[in-house]
């Protein structure tokens, strides 16, 4: 029965120190700056190139959008995201 008591109280700062490295690890995997898919030291999207007939089309159907639009205001972000995804490679 010693012996039981013994093995337990031994075994539980070992199982305090593994709980705490693996939650460390989980945290600080967080802060990896590298890619983890394997695309190198950055992972950049793909931009899509859109025809000169289908640039002028999207540009007479933002025209026809009420003032203020969300949709405006989101194809604006979406440049800016498209022009730092072309930066990126």
């Amino acid at each position: 029965m010693k012996l039981t008591r013994v093995i337990a109280s031994a075994a539980a700062p070992v199982a305090e120190w593994a709980g705490a490295l693996v939650l460390a690890t989980i945290l600080l995997s967080g802060c990896a700056t590298g890619a983890s898919d394997g695309g190198g030291p950055r992972a950049c999207p793909p931009v899509v190139q859109y025809s000169r007939e289908f640039q002028a089309r999207v540009a007479e159907e933002m025209v026809l959008l009420p003032e203020n639009s969300a949709i405006v205001e989101r194809l604006s972000n979406h440049a800016v995201m498209r022009a730092q995804a072309r930066t990126c490679a």
